[in-house]
């Protein structure tokens, strides 16, 4: 009683419906309910076997009358989801199902039911629709993502090795990217130096000794570079239907460009360490906390240490500086340099203590080392002994090599130490000038006063000079009223502003009868291109003779396109007056 109610119910509100089909009459009945989803009225339509399939879609209608001829053949009924246009035009998916009736000496009967599907099915197809757009994008990532950073999905076992994606194509196998291949021969594609490990790793997670497999191995196709993959997959839980035995799944990652960046990297650092540890002077790294991160065997050696003692050790308490000749202790310029960032200089002949008490006079600078944001994170150290040069320059002042009137080095005394600089400049560690003096009054009085006002005039010129220069500077009286300087200066300027101080220093020097003493330089670079010390004297003399030319009190500096002659053709070895 129930179901016929409920039937009733769907049937008026054309939801479904009922109907039969005599074949031996060709007569056909629907319920009240088919009507409606067909969307006629029975007052006014008769159903009949040439008009019902015309409500029906071509390809519903061919499905339709396939099932009718099973009927015949067969006596089979049927359930099919059907496409048709309603008498107003709407399209609405329906099903239909069919039960077939046999009749003793007649055509079956052919009874069923009608049921409008169509907001279900729409919204399936929609479903479908959907899902598929979303599989679709997400193919299109992972063809992308295959594509921009070489990344390839695997599937593999004991037996087969199965890879989707761009590696494929690198391969020379597969099609569309996807291939399936013998794992034997997969193994061939790895470089023969790789084999080993990679086998060790997979052995060692399928033992369940590893959370997850990696490894990273070249693939060798010949005629083409070695392509550096990374390998990572996990094993395929064995109770998942359909698992092979020993399959695993997961990426195989192109890193050919790591790879060679990290190459490159680490011949970077090996010909930086090469060079760290080539190069003849000291040199210590530090940290942002003062402590020392690395060291030379030059720094070892200069430093009588170990490099087991000096790294992470503090610098203060391993390198000490001293006052050149004295044993006060100056400030670490390490700490001023991570502190405030800029490079710093200790003075000239600086002395270090060695581990065995002995001291060592320096050069030296400490600059700042920053990271990436500019901040401060360490320090450099490098120094240089100089302690031969430091005791060359004392055993002068200890031998015959000065002049005895003016307490200044002598010919002898400054040939040497120009040879010594000549060497320090030809080996790139300093950049010097050499100028070559005459006094422009001198002869006059020497003749008109005596050798004894000539004589302090000499004296009071070389102190003079004398305080006119640095320390690192050197002034020689070579012979008469010539004297002769070595300066260290980088630029044209700085050694111009000396020799303008030299020539003011003796227009002030005024002899017994108020007339001043007077001076010409030349100027000549000491470059390390010359053939011997001598030869920036010589030009220097050259340089000379122009600026005696121009009427002296000036300097001239010498022009290897202009000068053809020196003042005299040899610097003189005799003075002119004593």
């Amino acid at each position: 009683m129930m179901e016929n109610i409920a039937a009733q119910i769907l049937d008026r509100h054309a939801l479904s419906g009922s109907w039969w089909y005599d074949l031996d009459t060709r007569e056909i009945w629907w319920s009240e309910g088919i009507y409606g989803i067909h969307d006629v009225d029975p007052s006014e339509y008769t159903p009949t076997p040439e008009t019902v399939g015309q409500f029906y879609e071509p390809e519903s209608a061919a499905r339709v009358r396939a099932a009718l001829e099973r009927v015949v053949e067969e006596g089979s009924g049927w359930s099919l989801t059907l496409l048709m246009r309603r008498a107003s035009g709407e399209l609405r998916y329906v099903h239909s199902v069919a039960q077939v009736e046999q009749r003793p000496g007649k055509a079956p009967l052919i009874a069923g039911a009608f049921f409008d599907i169509h907001d279900a099915t729409v919204e399936r197809i929609e479903h479908e629709a959907h899902t598929q757009h979303a599989m679709r994008r997400q193919g299109e990532r992972w063809r992308t993502a295959s594509e921009n950073v070489g990344l390839s999905l695997i599937d593999f076992d004991s037996q087969v090795y199965r890879v989707s994606g761009a590696i494929v194509a690198h391969l020379d196998v597969g099609v569309d990217n996807d291939a399936e291949i013998p794992a034997d021969r997969w193994a061939e594609f790895v470089h023969p130096d790789d084999r080993a490990v990679r086998q060790q790793r997979l052995t060692a997670h399928r033992a369940e000794k590893s959370v997850l497999y990696v490894s990273e191995y070249r693939l060798c196709v010949p005629d083409k570079d070695a392509l550096w993959v990374k390998e990572t997959a996990c094993r395929v839980q064995p109770d998942e239907p359909g698992a092979a035995q020993g399959r695993m799944t997961g990426t195989l990652q192109d890193i050919s460009e790591r790879k060679r960046a990290e190459q490159a990297i680490f011949q970077a650092r090996e010909m930086a360490d090469v060079t760290f540890e080539a190069i003849g002077e000291g040199l210590m790294r530090v940290d942002r906390a003062g402590r020392i991160t690395e060291v030379n065997s030059a720094a070892c050696s200069l430093l009588d240490c170990d490099a087991d003692t000096l790294v992470n050790a503090l610098f203060a308490d391993c390198v000490q500086f001293y006052e050149a000749g004295r044993l006060c202790r100056i400030p670490d310029p390490v700490e001023r340099v991570l502190r405030d960032g800029e490079q710093v200089r200790v003075p000239v002949l600086t002395r270090l203590r060695r581990r065995d008490g002995q001291y060592l006079s320096i050069v030296d600078s400490v600059s700042p080392i920053r990271d990436d944001t500019g901040e401060v994170s360490g320090a450099v150290f490098v120094f240089q002994d100089i302690s031969e040069v430091r005791e060359m320059t004392e055993n002068l002042v200890h031998q015959a090599s000065h002049d005895p009137l003016t307490g200044l080095p002598n010919r002898r005394g400054f040939e040497q130490a120009l040879e010594s600089a000549w060497k320090r400049v030809h080996a790139g560690m300093a950049h010097m000038y050499v100028i070559y003096m005459d006094l422009d009054s001198f002869k006059q009085i020497n003749d008109t006063s005596g050798h004894a006002v000539g004589d302090d005039v000499l004296r009071r010129v070389a102190l003079a000079f004398r305080s006119m220069l640095r320390e690192s500077d050197m002034l020689a009286r070579i012979g008469g009223d010539e004297f002769a300087a070595i300066i260290q200066s980088k630029s044209v300027d700085g050694v111009s502003s000396i020799a303008r101080k030299l020539i003011a220093a003796a227009n002030d020097m005024e002899a017994l009868d108020c007339q001043s003493a007077g001076v010409s330089l030349g100027i000549a670079a000491l470059e390390p291109g010359l053939p011997s010390s001598e030869a920036a004297l010589l030009r220097a003399d050259a340089a000379l003779y122009v600026a005696k030319d121009a009427g002296g009190g000036c300097f001239h500096f010498y022009d290897p396109n202009a000068h053809t002659r020196q003042r005299s053709g040899e610097p003189r070895h005799e003075p002119r007056s004593e």
